[in-house]
């Protein structure tokens, strides 16, 4: 009798342990309960209404706000916000469904990074749009291996591993639109770089070459195609930061550079070195028709930039609307753009830069 008593205590035991196991399994992180549904089911007849998102974690609150002109990061003072990543955050969230219900104990939460975003461990970034979306999320780690993310909405104590990657961004930095400009070098047709000492650099669109003008008979460009550097100055310009020209010191620019166009845009670009930084602005304007062509200068000996000679007729290049030319100054001219350095280099070369050393 005694030995089936410790029997039965022995297997209501293991019964036991076995039930523990399970309910802390069911808690943890690596909770494998299968979920399929959407996170937000009413999100998608909601997403025409959004006209705002607020992100929070820790001390950092970005906030996206749609203005008649478009998305705009309020904390960088209103300077448009990249639409595309708003639009793809957005359906990510719409579309997003369950996976895996994970942890429901505030102690583990920190292993996914869904804590509350004020949380000195493990904090995840709060999203919240405002009614009739009615979205309040706390957003965690990415899973590799899912290809998900760990979510946790806001008030309850259940978190989730959904099936889509979901980028709430670090800074205000990251949700603006970084394009200043793009502008193609073959459209470029001068180049003039003024520098604080006097010292200025031309280059000239001939046929389908950038020429230097001036260079010494006695020197040549130190490679096919060293122009090309300055021509695409313009091209894929890209912002690093961005401030109200209203807080930006413009005195004293280290240079000036006038890049006319083939459709009659004189774009002025003015350049600064701040310590370890570089800054441009830039303003717009509508150059007067040219009512005569001058004879186009001959490519001097040693000048050659590697690019195609075109021959022939050039098309016809429409003038850009003095409206749209006029909206552009008045957007740009109200800002000052921390840039790349490599493109700040292009700014600033000078002859020297541009030529083979001079041997002995």
């Amino acid at each position: 009798m005694q030995a089936r008593t410790l029997i039965l205590l022995a297997v209501a035991v293991v019964a036991a342990l076995a039930a523990t196991m399970l309910l802390e399994r069911k808690s943890g992180p690596d909770s494998v309960t299968t979920g399929g549904g959407l996170l937000y089911p009413t999100l998608t007849a909601n997403l025409n209404s959004i006209d705002r998102l607020e992100l929070t974690r820790g001390d950092q609150q970005i906030r996206l706000e749609k203005s008649d002109s478009g998305w705009v990061v309020e904390q960088k003072s209103g300077y448009p916000a990249d639409s595309g990543k708003i639009r793809q955050l957005l359906l990510r969230l719409s579309e997003a469904r369950i996976l895996e219900a994970k942890t429901t104990n505030p102690e583990l939460y920190p292993r996914l990074a869904v804590a509350e975003p004020d949380a000195a461990e493990g904090a995840g970034t709060l999203l919240e749009i405002a009614a009739p979306a009615d979205v309040r999320l706390i957003v965690g780690d990415l899973d590799g291996r899912a290809g998900g993310t760990y979510v946790r909405r806001a008030g309850e104590s259940q978190s989730y591993l959904v099936d889509t990657e979901i980028d709430t961004g670090g800074t205000p930095l990251d949700w603006l639109d970084r394009t200043i400009m793009d502008i193609d070098s073959a459209s470029v047709r001068e180049v003039r770089i003024g520098h604080a000492d006097g010292e200025t650099l031309t280059l000239l669109r001939v046929g389908g070459q950038m020429v230097v003008a001036g260079v010494p008979a006695d020197r040549e460009l130190s490679a096919p195609g060293s122009t090309q550097p300055v021509a695409r100055l313009l091209s894929a310009l890209r912002l690093d930061d961005v401030i109200p020209i209203g807080e930006f010191d413009v005195a004293d620019p280290e240079t000036t550079v006038d890049v006319h166009l083939d459709d009659g845009r004189k774009i002025t670009v003015r350049a600064w070195r701040r310590d370890n930084e570089r800054w441009m602005t830039f303003d717009v304007a509508l150059a007067p028709p040219v009512e005569t062509e001058s004879a186009a200068p001959e490519v001097p000996a040693g000048n050659e930039t590697g690019e195609d000679d075109e021959s022939g007729d050039e098309p016809e290049t429409v003038r850009a609307d003095p409206e749209t030319v006029a909206e552009q100054d008045a957007f740009l001219a109200g800002w000052a753009y921390r840039v790349p350095v490599h493109k700040y280099d292009q700014a600033v070369r000078r002859m020297e830069d541009l030529l083979k050393p001079v041997t002995d």
